[in-house]
């Protein structure tokens, strides 16, 4: 049976105050490269919450959860670290239709947008014709080097079939594929 997307899309619609909110409690935990430790957490607490099973926190920080499905793994991934430094005040303010936070759209949306879409498939009970892997990396900006992807490349390369990284602007999502 199709998944009925009307529905699934009016849900979405219904949750966008859910996803404001929880991009806004990512947003103003301090997390620079090399400091994540304390919105990992945060990450990792919310994933449990929503559903995901076998969260885990690796050895430098990122941040697992599976949903399970049939079919392929395919693992999604959002950075959650900024390029701000630990001192920058983080006071989200709106004007009009616009979120100022720095930090917000690279990429503390995209890590909510992670959230939000296990929680959302936990309140549909939607089945995945994958078996889902969301991850949130460390070390992605600047001096950090892509170290958190690149962990998690060594660790799950051989176990995914696919990647899609998903950053900053939602125009831009870049997919790797273990090739056959």
């Amino acid at each position: 049976m199709e998944p009925d997307l009307t529905a699934i899309m009016r849900l979405v619609e219904r949750n966008a105050k859910r996803l404001l909110d929880e991009a806004v409690a990512i947003a103003t935990i301090p997390a620079p490269s090399f400091n994540e430790a304390k919105r990992g957490a945060h990450i990792a607490r919310r994933f449990s919450e929503v559903g995901l099973t076998d969260v885990a926190i690796d050895e430098i920080g990122n941040v697992t959860g599976r949903r399970a499905g049939n079919g392929p793994r395919v693992m999604v991934v959002s950075h959650m670290d900024t390029v701000f430094p630990l001192e920058t005040p983080l006071q989200p303010r709106i004007e009009g239709d616009h979120l100022y936070c720095p930090g917000i759209r690279d990429n503390s949306a995209t890590v909510a947008n992670l959230i939000s879409l296990a929680r959302l498939l936990q309140e549909s009970n939607l089945s995945l014709p994958c078996d889902l892997i969301l991850a949130s990396s460390v070390c992605e900006e600047g001096l950090g080097d892509l170290r958190g992807i690149r962990r998690l490349m060594a660790t799950w390369g051989d176990n995914v079939d696919a990647v899609v990284a998903y950053d900053g602007d939602l125009g831009t999502v870049a997919l790797w594929r273990r090739r056959q």
